[in-house]
């Protein structure tokens, strides 16, 4: 299979191929870093829009810079059960984002290296999430507009 991402052997690679080299977008499959659907570099790395699903069941759609999560996007993490929607930078929430937590609880507001930061809001809520219960993605976009 040809391609890679992040210096890993690419297991699996599709995509639109321009003068016999991966194209502008891709469906790749890498043992170390996952399955990524979306746009890809000349530069044989994430670029641009796209999803990719972690190994340990980790997801981020949004936009991708230089192989990292950087701009808009959602990412969730399997192991915390926790959403963030929100600004990315180099593969760390930055800026403003919502935080939905699985007890229903939410944080509105600044983030710094993957850390709260300035000014925020948290709000409770009795029952939990449906968008982080089930983690499904369609449902972490719809509670991150009916937040926007």
């Amino acid at each position: 299979a040809a391609g890679g991402g992040g210096g890993s052997r690419c297991d699996y690679f599709d995509g639109l191929w321009s003068e016999g080299h991966e194209g502008s977008q891709a469906l790749m499959r890498d043992s170390q870093l996952g399955f990524y659907e979306g746009s890809w570099s000349q530069q044989k790395q994430r670029e641009g829009f796209g999803r990719n699903v972690y190994p340990n069941g980790d997801w981020y759609e949004g936009f991708w810079h230089a192989n990292q999560p950087h701009g808009t996007g959602i990412k969730c993490w399997e192991s915390s059960r926790e959403i963030h929607h929100g600004e990315f930078v180099k593969g760390k929430c930055e800026g403003t984002g919502t935080r939905y937590y699985p007890d229903g609880t939410t944080y509105n507001g600044g983030w710094h290296n993957d850390q709260k930061k300035g000014v925020g809001v948290v709000s409770m809520s009795k029952a939990p999430s449906s968008a982080v219960s089930s983690l499904d993605p369609e449902a972490a976009h719809k509670a991150a507009a009916a937040a926007a």
